[in-house]
């Protein structure tokens, strides 16, 4: 499962972010096995649209 995928599913059981809101930080620390290049510009280089989404 890409951490694309693995993020929104986070957001979607709420287990990460506050609403709609994210941070670097937050992201980072959910993620800590994940290489702490990848996830440190996750967010900046992401593009996730409304509706696209399969679980």
């Amino acid at each position: 499962m890409t951490l694309r995928m693995r993020f929104l599913d986070a957001v979607i059981d709420g287990q990460l972010g506050n609403g709609i809101i994210v941070t670097r930080q937050e992201f980072m620390q959910f993620f800590p096995n994940d290489n702490p290049a990848t996830t440190g510009v996750f967010l900046s280089n992401s593009e996730i649209n409304t509706g696209k989404y399969n679980a």
